[in-house]
């Protein structure tokens, strides 16, 4: 029946037909080896890619498990789109990333490598450089060694992606086409970085959570289990019944080849070993913020029980919301903020004498992603981003951002037209275009790393074109056969992309189905039990718990916030005041109109706040049609007073990504 291949029951019984089909290999391999001739991936790190889908899979399962008895909220799950493991992989643990709603896999694999990360710098990871484990699914702990950072060393030095055009994985012809090839310093490295130092990053952590009034917040959500281990769920909670509902037990098929040495001499008991290591940790506690967010539980890391998004300070993962595209406009502004405080951190001292120098909140090469849907291209503000993008690498600035486009060729119902998502993402002025197959993980890593050191050596943009498939429909209510054909849910159902790592695992030697499939049972029971675990946990329970953070009233910290810039005014700033101000400070000017207050209140703000800028439409030049931006620039410069495109959505994107990267964003809209 059509019906059949939309439901979990039916992907989890077709996900096991699969892998008992797949046969024993002939020989084992060394994991700690390329998974194929020429691969960047070892076996290893693909066993741990292959972790994060099937994570990523069981949590959409149990989402739709937590449905059906009206304890979950939100069934749009990632199934079909676990290709995205490749590009997390491909990047640091410290890009900030915007992600869409279909991002489990990504999300398991950030986790993984800040884990990770946090390790290799002793649990102390802020302000230190780490020269291990930052690319890749390196951020993965495995026993065969991490994959080579795509962005650093010889990598970075030499540029992957030709100036006279894009790589074989790329499409033909595509060369000629791209714009912004002229630039004049196409070829400059990011900082300076010294092209013998591999992987080399500054902080390895976003923005730290914080208490009201500065403090660092501790976070109480953390599980404290063990590694591996998931603790005992509630008995009162009926056990999940369903595909992996029971506890399997994960034992190693008999037969040959699979005792003592295999017939390259390889010892099997290592192979299996990689199959059948503990879960990681951080993959459990990845599932656990997503779980927290399908029933609103307020211990859910970033929007406490208020939505559920995809977003850990940690982790670098800004949240995003369900409006479709707002998110890219964001990244834009974030990409320029991030390239403006890595420059004004690489210029400048301590901002006032006797202050300490505090260094930007992000690697001096980071770069920002930003995932989205085929059908979100079309939207204005997709199209806003794209646009400023272009606009500011046309005129030189750069902006070092890899939009991701996840193609699975639907717009919940609607269809995206043959060929016009590469045609539209191929046409983008000073964007470069990259293309992957979402179903295969290690040719997706290997072009999303590319991708990611392009963007990272040039400081430019990019758009990283993955094609993938939906399982399960869009959502738990969706009904796929009102608008696909059982041949076209046939054919996505066939490219499942889990299957696809599983086939590859298998043909390299890694492991057996039979061994996988423990390895996606032992997961399943994790997660469930984790599921009914956070159904205990409590939920916003009144309209003042939902706003209290949103809008909170602090009137004693901007009292105290003014009178120190009041204090600061007077006397370290005294000089620099009366210099800015001609020798006539506004307070002692006498009457003056509101335009000229604002003047005055900004040009403050410009001298007691290094990271701040003012932009918008004809504020640079011009001083705004008003005249309450005139001067400024010729006081601050036009790297902090500046022009923008004539475009709202732009300026607000602008503004709010800046923000998040950490500066003090002033944007002007006109009238």
């Amino acid at each position: 029946m059509l019906s059949d291949v939309t439901t979990p029951q039916d992907l989890d019984d077709r996900f096991r037909e699969s892998l008992a089909a797949l046969a024993a290999p002939q020989h084992r391999a060394d994991p700690a080896q390329p998974v194929a001739d020429g691969a960047a991936l070892t076996g290893a790190q693909l066993l741990d890619l292959f972790d994060a889908q099937v994570t990523s899979r069981q949590l959409d399962l149990a989402g739709r498990w937590l449905r059906s008895f009206g304890e979950g909220y939100y069934t749009i799950g990632s199934a079909g789109h676990e290709g995205n493991a490749a590009v997390a992989a491909a990047l640091r643990p410290n890009d900030p990333a915007l992600l869409h709603y279909r991002s489990g896999a990504f999300y398991c694999v950030r986790a993984a490598q800040a884990a990770d990360s946090a390790t290799a710098t002793g649990g102390d990871a802020a302000g230190q450089d780490a020269t291990a484990g930052q690319g890749a699914a390196a951020g993965v702990a495995t026993s065969a060694g991490r994959v080579t950072d795509p962005a650093g060393g010889a990598e970075a030095a030499t540029d992957p992606v030709g100036d006279e055009g894009l790589t074989g994985r790329e499409r033909a012809g595509e060369a000629g086409d791209r714009p912004g090839g002229d630039h004049p310093d196409e070829g400059d490295t990011a900082g300076g970085a010294d092209p013998g130092q591999r992987g080399v990053v500054g902080s390895t952590e976003g923005p730290a959570t914080t208490a009201p009034d500065g403090e660092a917040a501790a976070d109480p959500n953390r599980a404290d289990e063990p590694a591996g281990t998931v603790p005992s769920a509630d008995p009162d909670h009926t056990t999940m019944t369903g595909p992996t509902a029971s506890a399997p037990t994960v034992t190693a098929p008999t037969g040959a080849g699979l005792t003592g040495a295999g017939e390259d001499g390889v010892d099997t008991a290592v192979s299996m070993a990689s199959v059948r290591r503990p879960v990681a940790r951080a993959y459990t506690e990845a599932a656990r913020d997503v779980l927290r967010g399908m029933v609103a539980s307020s211990r859910e890391p970033i929007a406490g029980g208020r939505h559920k998004v995809f977003g850990r300070a940690d982790l670098a993962v800004l949240p995003t919301t369900s409006t479709i595209a707002s998110h890219l406009p964001r990244a834009v502004g974030m990409a320029l903020a991030v390239e403006r405080l890595r420059r004004l951190d690489s210029r400048r001292g301590a901002a006032r004498p006797g202050d300490p120098v505090t260094p930007a909140p992000w690697a001096s090469d980071a770069i920002v992603v930003c995932s989205f849907g085929d059908a979100s291209i079309n939207h204005a503000s997709a199209t806003a981003a794209f646009n400023t993008a272009g606009w500011y690498d046309h005129t030189g600035l750069r902006i070092p951002v890899l939009f991701v486009c996840e193609d699975n060729g639907l717009g919940i119902s609607v269809r995206s037209p043959q060929g016009w998502v590469a045609t539209a993402l191929r046409s983008k002025p000073g964007i470069r275009y990259f293309a992957a197959d979402g179903v295969d993980v290690v040719g997706a890593y290997e072009v999303a790393a590319e991708a990611a050191a392009w963007v990272r050596r040039h400081r430019r943009p990019a758009v990283l074109h993955l094609t993938t498939v939906r399982l399960m429909g869009h959502a738990g209510a969706d009904a796929e056969s009102a608008y696909r054909t059982p041949g076209e849910i046939a054919a996505d159902v066939a490219a499942d992309p889990v299957v696809a790592t599983a086939r590859r695992l298998v043909e390299a030697g890694l492991a057996s189905g039979a061994e996988l499939l423990g390895r996606y049972d032992e997961i399943g029971w994790q997660v469930r039990r984790i599921a009914e675990q956070v159904l205990d946990e409590p939920k916003l329970t009144s309209p003042a718990e939902v706003i209290a953070p949103l809008a909170p009233r602090r009137p004693l910290r901007v009292a105290r916030a003014v009178a120190d810039a009041g204090i600061r005014a007077a006397g370290p700033r005294a000089g620099a005041r009366a210099e800015v101000f001609g020798g006539k400070p506004p307070e002692l000017a006498g009457p003056i109109t509101l335009a000229q207050s604002i003047n005055a209140a900004l040009t403050d703000g410009l001298l007691d706040h290094p990271q701040m800028a003012v932009f918008g439409e004809d504020v640079a030049a011009k001083g705004g049609v008003y005249g309450v931006t005139k001067g400024l620039r010729d006081r601050f410069g036009a790297a902090r007073v500046f022009d923008t495109l004539l475009d709202e959505t732009s300026i607000l994107g602008l503004g709010l990504g800046a923000g998040l990267a950490g500066m003090l964003p002033v944007p002007e809209i006109q009238y």
